[in-house]
């Protein structure tokens, strides 16, 4: 009678217990690193819509001050820049240009 008792398979395993671990633990790392990728790209995008609120006031208001050139249709029009080098910049004709 006691040997059919230890035979019993009612009840979970070991190896099915640590499956099951090691299948939560990567649910929740994969979901930690979502959450994560998520966050630093909404960091960004406020980032870049602050900027860009700035430069679009400052095109609007006639913000800027350095003059350059812009060929147009194979002639020099004399503009002037507002913006950052890699961010928004617009041009807009400078008077007398």
């Amino acid at each position: 009678m006691m040997k059919k008792k230890l035979r019993s398979r009612s009840g979970e395993t070991l190896v099915e217990v640590l499956c099951a671990i090691l299948i939560v633990t990567l649910s929740v790392t994969m979901l930690y690193s979502l959450l994560m990728s998520a966050a630093g790209i909404s960091k960004r995008s406020k980032e870049l819509s602050a900027k860009y609120a700035v430069e679009q006031d400052a095109a609007q208001n006639g913000g800027g001050t350095t003059q350059g050139t812009v060929e147009v249709d194979g002639q020099s029009v004399t503009v002037i820049y507002t913006g950052s080098g890699d961010e928004l910049t617009s041009y807009r004709v400078a008077k007398g240009g």
